[in-house]
């Protein structure tokens, strides 16, 4: 069984901002729900902040 915990999208964005993970909300790109993530930038440093929510955020 699983048990889920329902948190909103600010924090679940502080999540992320608490593991060094810089994002932010999708909604003044027209995404109420969504959250925009800058990638322009070396893919190791995306894999490390990827690492970073699934083991940490999205737990």
């Amino acid at each position: 069984m699983t048990i889920l915990t329902v948190i909103t999208i600010d924090e679940l964005i502080q999540k992320g901002w608490d593991v060094g993970v810089a994002w932010q909300q999708g909604a003044p790109f027209h995404d109420e729900w969504g959250i925009r993530m800058n990638l322009a930038l070396p893919f190791s440093l995306v894999e490390e902040a990827f690492d970073r929510l699934k083991r940490f955020v999205f737990v």
